[in-house]
């Protein structure tokens, strides 16, 4: 027993020592691997920082050329008006002032009359007096003159000069000295260790801020070892043809990376280099790190020799930890889903009872905030199934408009009162229903448009939808557009990166676990699709999600198929919303007038040959409540931050602006059906008052809230706060369904469930026992149906989540007692 004993010890010590030799072996592959990707890494970010500095040159020389041009210009407009006498020393004077080699004005015939005599004379054959003269400014190449006690470098810029009726009468030019283009060249790059050369096409040196061998660039080339970007004749031919690219060359056993792209005058090109022991610097830093690591991770490995029979305790203890993580999660999720039921449930009911429109707002607020608490465990709790793998993607048939008004609506509660404007573009291709996943969907959009609202300040926030169909199968590409700060280049790899959140002065202060867009990029391939981003920073983002879709019939949602349609007169003061509402309503084909002035509104109201007359909430309840005729509809336009004012509106007839266009199809479908939008409601909660159900749990403010929550469906409700007294209470009443809370004491929820149908009679061995838990992990609903119960309810209670519970299972057994009783 001893002999097997020592020779199972010594095969789990070989293990051991095999495991760590080849975790020595990783280190280094790995090593070797992470400083390639490192220097590949600070080699893209070079190539980024030198097309910085390369922008910056670009845009300090053409505002200089820019600058002096429109000087030029006044300068000639002014020189005209001043007599001959005194133009020669007004010249000298605008030299003098504003720094030029020299400045002169020739006439039509091409006479040039120069602050620097020297330079008088015809110009007739110059390019750029042809050029000026037929009305377009004009830039030299590098032209140097020797006058009297100096000699000068330079362009020259030339202008046309109009006289007073606008007519060409000269030409104005000046010489501008190239120090003043060659102090771009200064621009700080890499600490002072690069430097920048201006090349013409043929590649001789125009402007410099260091010596360059040969005062020719191709030349160079020539003489040095180039490893990558080319052959010399390639990079020529590359710059002539207006191309910017990165080059490596040896020069004399040093190594220097070059950066060239076009200057966008005179064909001129920029060059900037700088030498690579600049840019590997911290490559051979990291590398004696990593040497410094591997020599501790020998002696680590060392040391964990001495202890392997250790080891294998520590392997089973994170087992079990990871055993506890899940525990953990599961027991977080109900210790918090618990009092978040009482808050949401209370928040539920209050919203129903007679409230102000500020207490109201109160109670929104809280909901949102206990809504908003909900999302965070749920994001924790859905990176846990992703990780381990056990999330599924339902395949439901759901209601397109209900998607987006969810969205909508919670995008404008994210909203509040920041000064954008939320934008729904929804084009004809997408269908009024299909079949998937309609709430993890929901979360997609709610991450995305959440996260443009989130990095918004002012502006807009645009969600486009378009849908490609194959056969059954719909690619739905969803896009939200916003401008908001932006995303930096460097950052984009972050994104997705659970709980990471991009390092931006912008982002302090601001709320988030760093998980949304993980999920979501984690769903959208789930559902065979993908998220891509295009940004630029500081002026806005693009999201685009993609995902499959099963079709659910051809009926597409903008459909309008009606034979009479309305004339719509519409009030509207901001012009956005006015081209939003035209679009909308040139693409469903409706005669309509929009009117910003008000008195112009009430002109064409007086006129009667409008049935539908639309206007904002403040319109509508001052001017215009109770004064239309009979066969006139009034819609009240409800604005972004009066989206809790849906339900306040008499009838319900009113329409949320960025749904402005599904609504208004909704609005019409009905008024054509006869039917308004609040009886449409009432048929969409289910009445079942010939079933009697038994709700169980031990916390009674929980039972107060589940009962009110759930008589909007008519039935007969009993209570029970223990697992004895719901046993009790079976035994002397027949139930139809039993919602059951699972952690109580001394009798838990699966007990009950078991002593329940074990009630003589057999009546109880199929009656529907929904497991009603704050705990919303996969494994507990495995766990929890695997055990007996038919169903499976998560706290806080939804509304939707009872609605289809109740109608799965008591729907028929209503039906049939109603019709019984008749």
């Amino acid at each position: 027993m001893k002999l097997r004993t020592l020779m199972k010890d010594k095969k789990h010590f070989s293990f051991i020592i095999a495991a760590l030799l080849v975790v020595v072996i990783l280190f280094g592959v790995f090593a070797i691997s992470y400083i390639q990707r490192f220097d590949k890494t600070l080699q893209a970010e070079n190539q980024v920082m030198m097309s910085e500095v390369a922008d910056n040159i670009t845009a300090y020389t053409k505002m200089v050329v820019k600058d002096t041009e429109n000087s030029l210009q006044t300068i000639g407009d002014t020189y005209l008006v001043i007599p001959e006498e005194k133009r020669a020393a007004y010249l000298k004077d605008i030299v003098k002032t504003q720094g030029f080699v020299f400045a002169g004005y020739a006439d039509l015939d091409g006479r040039l009359q120069a602050s620097e005599s020297s330079r008088n004379g015809d110009v007739s054959d110059q390019t750029y007096f042809k050029k000026a003269v037929k009305g377009q400014s004009s830039i030299s190449g590098i032209v140097r003159y020797i006058f009297t006690n100096r000699a000068a470098s330079g362009i020259l810029l030339a202008v046309p000069a109009k006289d007073q009726s606008g007519k060409i009468s000269g030409v104005m030019m000046a010489m501008l000295d190239i120090s003043k283009l060659q102090e771009a060249l200064g621009t700080e790059s890499f600490g002072g260790e690069g430097y920048s050369y201006i090349i013409d096409r043929d590649g001789n040196l125009i402007m410099r801020n260091k010596s360059m061998d040969y005062n020719n660039f191709y030349r160079v080339l020539d003489n040095v070892e180039i490893k990558t970007g080319g052959s010399t004749q390639a990079i020529r031919e590359s710059i002539l043809a207006g191309e910017s690219g990165t080059i490596l060359y040896d020069q004399l056993g040093t190594e220097r990376f070059g950066y060239y792209c076009p200057l966008g005058l005179n064909d001129w090109t920029i060059v900037n280099i700088v030498p690579k022991d600049v840019i590997t610097a911290k490559t051979d830093m990291l590398t004696k790190e990593l040497m410094r690591t591997g020599i501790a991770a020998i002696i680590v490995f060392l040391i964990l020799l001495a202890a392997a029979g250790g080891i294998w305790i520590v392997s089973q203890n994170q087992r079990h930890a990871a055993e506890a993580k899940s525990i953990f999660l599961a027991n977080i999720s109900h210790e918090i889903r618990t009092p978040m039921n009482a808050i949401v449930g209370m928040g539920e009911l209050l919203m129903r009872s007679e409230l102000n429109i500020r207490q109201k707002e109160y109670v929104r607020s809280i909901l949102n905030s206990g809504k908003g608490l909900l999302t965070i465990i749920n994001d924790v709790l859905d990176l846990s199934k992703l990780e381990a793998g056990k999330f599924t993607i339902l395949n439901e048939q759901y209601q397109t408009e209900t998607l987006l008004y969810d969205v909508a609506f919670l995008a404008a509660v994210r909203i509040e009162d920041k000064p954008i404007r939320f934008f729904l573009d929804v084009d004809k291709t997408v269908p009024a229903q299909m079949i998937g996943d309609m709430t993890r969907i929901k979360q997609i959009l709610i991450n995305i448009v959440g996260n443009a609202v989130k990095f918004t300040e002012e502006g807009y926030v645009k969600l486009s939808l378009h849908c490609d169909r194959d056969e059954d199968q719909i690619l739905l590409t969803m896009a939200v557009e916003d401008t908001g700060i932006g995303i930096k280049k460097q950052d984009m790899d972050k994104l997705f990166e659970s709980f990471n959140q991009i390092d931006s002065p912008y982002n302090h202060g601001k709320e988030g676990t760093g998980l949304g867009l993980s999920i979501a990029n984690s769903l959208c391939k789930m559902m065979e699709g993908d998220i891509t981003v295009v940004s630029e920073y500081g002026v806005g983002s693009v999201f685009t999600a993609r995902i499959v879709q099963a079709a659910a019939g051809e009926k597409i949602l903008m459909d309008l198929s009606q034979k009479s349609l309305p004339r719509i007169l519409i009030y509207e003061k901001t012009r956005s919303l006015r081209e939003n509402y035209e679009f909308y309503l040139q693409e469903l084909g409706l005669q309509y007038k929009i009117c910003a002035d008000y008195s112009e509104f009430q002109s064409a109201l007086s006129e009667g040959c409008y049935e539908m007359v639309m206007a904002d909430r403040l319109t509508v309840h001052q001017e215009l409540e109770g004064k239309l005729a009979d066969d006139q509809k009034l819609v009240t336009l409800l604005k972004i931050q009066e989206h809790g004012l849906m339900s306040d509106e008499p009838e319900d007839a009113a329409i949320f602006v960025p749904l402005f266009g599904i609504q208004l199809v909704s609005l019409l479908k009905r008024m054509d059906a006869g039917l308004c939008i609040a009886e449409e409601e009432k048929l969409e909660t289910p009445l079942l008052p010939h079933v009697r159900v038994l709700i169980v749990d031990d916390n009674d403010l929980n039972l107060q809230i589940a009962e009110a929550l759930l008589q909007v469906f008519g039935m007969q409700i009993d209570c029970a706060g223990s697992g004895e007294a719901a046993v009790a209470a079976a035994s002397r009443q027949d139930y139809d369904l039993i919602f059951m809370d699972y952690m109580m004491p001394e009798m838990d929820g699966i007990k009950t469930m078991k002593k329940i149908r074990m009630l003589p009679g057999g009546r109880y061995e199929k009656l529907p026992i929904v497991v009603l838990t704050a705990d919303a992990t996969d494994s507990a609903r495995e766990l929890l149906l695997a055990e007996g119960f038919d169903d499976y309810m998560t706290k806080p209670i939804s509304m939707e989540e009872s609605g289809r519970i109740l109608m799965k299972w008591l729907s028929p057994v209503n039906e049939r007692r109603g019709r019984t009783e008749v």
